[in-house]
């Protein structure tokens, strides 16, 4: 190996394993020198940074198709971290941030969110949490959720699989309306919910295709019970779980947190 290489190579270890542990350098690299390591030596930012790419199945649906159902389960039972983009969006728009009156409006008109804004609050949940391996519901919504992912999350997320919940408008209907007799959520009535399905058909439905067309959707029956459809959702995913380090037989993920 070259030599000025195999300096780059011992920097970039160094700087990766005195932040893994939390270790002061005793000779800090400049900043702009590290922010170049990967490209100098041909490897990912991942490398520099000490992080791993986060994991991802994307859990896709109309509104009450069940993502939040099925995922709570897979979570008790396979020590994955559930964020809902949703939820993230109404717990923003419950705050006083500057996004909250912007995320208020775009939901109560049924709209999708700016892709900043929702990316934003992902990577940020992310970032914070303790595991690697993530169910992330009600993401990507439309196409510009989907380029935002590939242009911004490229580097420290990599999709596993799309879990794909597919219900009809009727049953998702019936659902929502039930769910809001006690949920308190403003978007859980008819006029909410139709224009949800509207914007769900005409922004999401490429979305399904799209991942379709590049292998990496599971596509669930969900109309019925929630058994149910929990016994086609692990028997549709095993092989991506299995393909993220989860143990199917103890539920256990890897040892590197995931």
């Amino acid at each position: 190996m070259h030599l000025s290489r195999l300096k780059l190579l011992l920097t970039a270890t160094v700087v990766r394993s005195a932040a893994c542990y939390g270790t002061p350098l005793r000779h800090p690299v400049h900043a702009s020198r590290l922010r170049t390591l990967p490209q100098r030596l041909g490897m990912s930012a991942a490398f520099a940074t000490h992080e791993e790419k986060h994991r991802v199945i994307f859990v896709l649906g109309g509104p009450g198709a069940g993502k939040g159902t099925q995922c709570a389960r897979l979570v008790d039972e396979f020590s994955l971290t559930h964020l809902s983009a949703g939820d993230l969006l109404r717990q923003e728009r419950a705050s006083d941030s500057k996004d909250g009156q912007m995320i208020d409006e775009y939901i109560k008109a049924g709209k999708i969110v700016p892709v900043a804004v929702s990316l934003g609050l992902l990577k940020r949940a992310m970032d914070q949490a303790p595991g690697s391996s993530f169910l992330i519901d009600g993401f990507p919504r439309n196409w510009d959720n989907v380029k935002g992912w590939d242009e911004l999350m490229a580097d420290a997320a990599e999709v596993q699989c799309v879990l794909f919940l597919d219900c009809s408008e009727e049953e998702q209907e019936r659902r929502v309306l039930d769910r809001g007799l006690s949920s308190g959520r403003t978007d859980d009535n008819i006029e909410s919910a139709r224009k949800r399905f509207r914007t769900y058909t005409q922004e999401t439905v490429p979305v399904v295709e799209h991942f379709e067309e590049s292998g990496l959707l599971r596509r669930i029956r969900a109309e019925a019970d929630p058994d149910t459809v929990y016994a086609r959702v692990k028997a549709a995913i095993a092989g991506d779980l299995s393909g993220i380090g989860i143990d199917l037989e103890t539920g256990g993920g890897r040892s590197d947190g995931g």
